[in-house]
């Protein structure tokens, strides 16, 4: 059974996101990756891959998960912030390893209606950084 099935069992329409990164990426400089251009699936429309940012389209729990699969000699690290009108909260932190493994983060947190979520990478970006096709950002609704 897949995740909107599950989620449709309530009689609601399911929301959230699931996104991947295409093919492998270079990390330009300390900002908010929107490098997740490959939608496995978009309920509700709220996530915006040219942005990276996925706004809330109603008020409840949400479950958000990000993996990031490591190309290259040097660790990425990174946070899922929520931003609530400006008050910026860390919902998520992930540090990587180096060539070839994976780091992943989960959380549970409330938005409200209009929250944005958003992926950032922090530290120093000086030295080139890359993301494998193996990274990914997941956020749903689940109640």
């Amino acid at each position: 059974m897949c995740v909107s099935e599950c989620l449709k069992k309530d009689n609601s329409l399911p929301i959230g996101f699931c996104a991947y990164v295409p093919y492998t990426v270079k990390l330009q400089a300390q900002a908010t990756l929107n490098c997740f251009y490959l939608i496995k699936c978009n309920h509700g429309s709220g996530f915006n891959a040219s942005t990276g940012v996925f706004t809330a389209p109603s008020e409840g729990l949400y479950f958000a998960s990000i993996t990031l699969g490591i190309v290259g000699s040097e660790k990425v690290d990174a946070l899922v912030v929520k931003d609530s009108g400006g008050r910026r909260d860390v919902v998520a932190k992930v540090s990587s390893g180096t060539q070839g493994t994976c780091a992943c983060a989960t959380a549970v947190f409330i938005m409200s209606k209009q929250d944005t979520l958003y992926a950032e990478s922090i530290g120093d970006c000086s030295r080139p950084k890359s993301l494998s096709c193996f990274s990914s950002f997941v956020c749903f609704k689940i109640k």
